[in-house]
Formats: C-alpha cells, structure tokens, sequence
C-alpha cells in the first residue's frame, strides 16, 4: 500500500521526480525537493472491518523559505486528502488528512526545511460484499438510489464530496428469529456510514435521511416482501468509518424454499363406465 501512494505522488508531484522515498534511504545528500514517506503500525480496526493505517509524509526543501515547504505541502494534502484508490493487488483504500505531525523543522545537517504529514489510510475491502437475495442491505441501497440520488451507493466506485455523499449500508447483527410454518420472521440491526469531508454536511444529510426513513417506515426486498423499520437513531458524532452513525433495527420475513418435485403431464381420470381416460397426452 506504501508503495502505491508513492506512486500517486510521483505522478502527481513532478517537480520531485522519483524522488519519493523511504525514510532508510533517503540522505542529506538527496537532491532537493524530495519526499519521505513513512508508515506506522496499523490498527486492526472493528471486527467487521478492515485495518486503518497512518501515513506520513514529509516533503523536505532547500534552506530558502518555508513558503516553498507551505507550497508542496498543500500540493501533497490536495493529492492525498479523501483520495480512493485500489492497491496493486486489487484492495480499495481511501485516504484522510489528519493534521501536521508537529512543528515545522530546521535540519541544519541537511541543510533543509521540513513538515510532517499525517493521513489516515483506510481498507475498504469490507465494504465490497456479496448480495444474498432476500438481502436487507441490498434493499437499504435501493431505497438510497430512489430518495437521494445525488448519494453513492457503490463502495468500488465512490469519490466521497459534500455535493455527493456517500452512503453504505451493512448488516451488524441478527437480534432475533421467529419460526413459522411458512419460513421465518427475522429481526436485524442495520447501520448506515455516511461519509462527506465536512461535519457539517454530514449533519445536514443525516437531517434529510432520518426523517425520510421515519415517514416511509418500511422498504422492499429484491422480491417485494417489506422490510419495516422498527427503530431508527443517528449520531453525528460517531466515526464514519469505523462505528457509521445511522442505526435501523429492522424486521422482514423470509420463505421456505419450495420442493424441487417433478411437474405433472398426466392425470389418469376413472369414471363410473370403466372408460376412464387421461389428460395431458
């Protein structure tokens, strides 16, 4: 993954060249500007996620003027910052700003000025899941695409902005089943991350879904069965990526499936004057 943004800012950033590096092979003697990009450790993220990593980067100058490290900092965050991308091997990645990794700094030994960069680089791997018709998270999208289509729905295209939103819903969790003679009623817990580069944005869309989910009260599957929203809540403040901050407690019902059988082509009639006969021939 290091070497995949390496390659993003190589193209985006011509004026250091291939001179994006590793901090072990970066020296005092490098030409002039250059990058050093550094990972740290990665947090395995929530259990139905994939890891969260933090990059950085540190774009290191000539002693001129610190106008020129303001200059290509801005350059590296207006590169990196809300950037999706797929690794060489294929796993999506979406990347954030988090802020400087402290003060900017004087090396004298290298006769440069530097500033660290921070970036939160998120797998996206979970949010690219198979549908399983009758599928709930399925028919939340579905309902997304027909009130909000300015919204994207699809996790291995999206480009998150405040004027397009992104909006994924998962299952978290089964809370119960009811047993019937004609399959099963099943109550879900549903949640909706709802992610836009703004807090306030994302507050402001969380005032339009929510009360649309509470007026409709229910949705339909793939096969038009309802999907009613029991309950409906949302939180502003809870990390977009990791917790989502729409929460619908669902309940919809599922068919046993019908017995593959043979069809009938015939039916031997029997009649009171021994005839008989048959029908379908």
């Amino acid at each position: 993954m290091r070497e995949d943004i390496r390659l993003i800012l190589v193209d985006a950033i011509p004026e250091v060249g291939e001179r994006v590096l590793e901090p072990s092979v970066a020296g005092k003697d490098e030409e002039k500007p250059f990058l050093v990009v550094r990972e740290g450790p990665q947090d395995p993220g929530d259990p139905y996620s994939g890891f969260a990593t933090i990059i950085e980067v540190w774009p290191f100058v000539r002693q001129t003027s610190f106008t020129e490290v303001d200059r290509l900092a801005n350059k590296i965050i207006d590169t990196l910052h809300q950037k999706r991308f797929d690794s060489s091997a294929g796993e999506p990645f979406f990347v954030q700003y988090i802020g400087t990794a402290g003060d900017d700094i004087t090396d004298d030994d290298w006769n440069a000025y530097t500033r660290g960069l921070r970036f939160q680089v998120f797998s996206l791997a979970w949010l690219v899941t198979e549908i399983t018709e009758p599928d709930p998270t399925e028919a939340m999208r579905r309902w997304t695409e027909q009130h909000f289509p300015e919204m994207q729905v699809d996790p291995s295209a999206w480009q998150p902005s405040d004027q397009q939103p992104a909006l994924y819903w998962r299952l978290a969790a089964i809370t119960g089943v009811e047993m019937m003679s004609w399959g099963a009623w099943l109550n879900a817990r549903l949640v909706g991350h709802l992610l836009a580069p703004k807090a306030q944005t994302r507050v402001e869309w969380l005032k339009k879904i929510v009360p649309s989910l509470a007026k409709d009260k229910r949705t339909y599957m793939a096969d038009n069965s309802p999907l009613f929203f029991e309950t409906i809540s949302a939180d502003s403040t809870e990390d977009p990526f990791r917790a989502g901050q729409i929460q619908v407690n669902v309940r919809y019902g599922v068919l046993n499936e019908v017995p593959d059988v043979p069809k009938m082509d015939k039916i031997h009639l029997a009649t009171d004057d021994g005839a008989g006969g048959v029908i379908g021939e």
